[in-house]
């Protein structure tokens, strides 16, 4: 049986390579993050997959469509969403330590700065 045309093995070689750096890069992550469970959890979600760089080209394009993402969480992680409302119920001048338990605050505090 012959290869099919225009393929090349050191071209999936070099993808596997960029895929396994990924990987690596993702799981150095996931410790550094270690005390943030979803975030770490989710970080070695991505390594796991066999095509962690698709995934991570799919989620650059559901950010560059800002209407697709909060209809995403509405579907995919109903809580995640529960708390994105009710950070937005939250009075301005709240820190994320006046706001004791909502992760949705902390984290967002975080990004802000």
């Amino acid at each position: 049986m012959d290869d099919p045309e225009g393929y090349h093995p050191e071209l999936q070689s070099d993808v596997r390579g960029v895929e396994d750096k990924l990987d690596l890069w993702l799981v150095a992550g996931a410790e550094k993050f270690r005390r943030d469970a979803e975030l770490k959890h989710a970080l070695l979600t991505v390594a796991r997959h066999e095509q962690s760089r698709e995934c991570l080209l799919l989620l650059e394009s559901i950010l560059d469509a800002p209407e697709l993402m909060p209809r995403l969480l509405e579907v995919l992680r109903p809580a995640a969403r529960k708390e994105d409302a009710e950070l937005e119920q939250v009075p301005t001048g709240n820190t994320a330590s006046q706001v004791s338990g909502n992760g949705a605050v902390k984290r967002r505090k975080a990004v802000e700065r």
